[in-house]
């Protein structure tokens, strides 16, 4: 139900696909993913990458909850993050500025892992 996923509060939530098969990422893996980036509960799609962009796990790019979710991935998995206020990329915007929309707000990352290593 969208309730739950909008009053996510303390951390994020890891909704995996299928569970792991082969080698899974640790800190300092290089990935290539697939991702978009929505805003609960109306589904207002905010972000897609295409194609795949690299990231480093562990280095911050995407915010904590992004850093815990790609911990322990394997090639081709996908999940999706349920990213509470104050863990993701964007929050704490100032009134009026594009961003604002992202203020409280839980958003979802779902995530495709393309390569590994």
């Amino acid at each position: 139900p969208a309730e739950l996923w909008a009053g996510a509060t303390r951390a994020p939530i890891i909704l995996r696909i299928e569970q792991p098969f082969g080698r899974v990422s640790m800190p300092g893996d290089r990935l290539l993913i697939n991702h978009t980036g929505t805003i609960a509960p109306d589904g207002e799609v905010f972000d897609r990458d295409s194609p795949a962009i690299p990231v480093v796990v562990g280095a911050g790019q995407g915010g904590p909850a992004l850093d815990e979710g790609l911990l322990g991935l394997a090639l081709e998995e996908e999940l999706r993050l349920v990213v509470p206020p104050g863990l993701g990329p964007g929050y704490d915007h100032a009134p009026g500025s594009p961003g604002e929309k992202f203020n409280g707000r839980t958003i979802w990352l779902d995530v495709k892992v393309r390569q590994l290593g």
